[in-house]
């Protein structure tokens, strides 16, 4: 198996760890340009280089292991030491009966039933990695669009905030890169 470094100090300490407890090799992305080898491989986060192995693995069916943050975490398990792996895609799609022991032992709060009625809606898109990734940059109009048919509440939206900076360090190209949002 081959473990993609992810070049960023504060992460590569996961693929170290997946490297160590399968025996497999640590690699840095291998560019677009030069052959990707017959093998599995293990990615975390789809940013330096990853993200296109990723589609590349995809393409030639090749298995993969994809690691990224959870989507919970609490005080026991912090966001630095709880993630979700997926085998061969970015996110598990498919909703499986499970028994709730686990979740109810791991939430930190409770989740309250979906509400018909209230103020607002809040809406968080994907992050502009995400976006970028996906090469789906009108998620967040299309959406704004759909719920308006179904209601006039008003609609807020809470965006994951990158700084150019961040955005400029993770190497990855924009068609175009908004500052502001409008609904036009």
């Amino acid at each position: 198996m081959l473990i993609v470094k992810t070049q960023r100090e504060f992460t590569e300490n996961i693929p170290n760890a997946w490297a160590k407890g399968t025996n497999g090799k640590l690699i840095n992305p291998i560019p677009n340009n030069e052959k990707l080898p017959l093998n599995e491989y293990f990615f975390f986060g789809i940013l330096r280089g990853s993200g296109e192995m990723y589609k590349r693995c995809q393409f030639h069916g090749y298995n993969f292991y994809y690691a990224d943050h959870a989507y919970f975490y609490n005080d026991k398990y912090s966001k630095n030491k709880c993630f979700r792996i997926t085998k061969n895609g970015h996110t598990n799609y498919k909703i499986t009966k499970r028994p709730d022991d686990r979740y109810k032992d791991f939430k930190s709060m409770m989740i309250k039933d979906w509400r018909k009625q209230g103020e607002h809606i809040l809406i968080c898109p994907p992050s502009i990695f995400i976006q970028a990734f996906e090469k789906k940059f009108d998620w967040l109009h299309k959406t704004i669009k759909t719920i308006k048919k179904y209601t006039d509440r008003k609609i807020i939206i809470r965006e994951k905030q990158q700084s150019l900076e961040t955005i400029k360090r993770a190497n990855i190209k924009l068609p175009f890169f908004n500052e502001e949002y409008s609904e036009d």
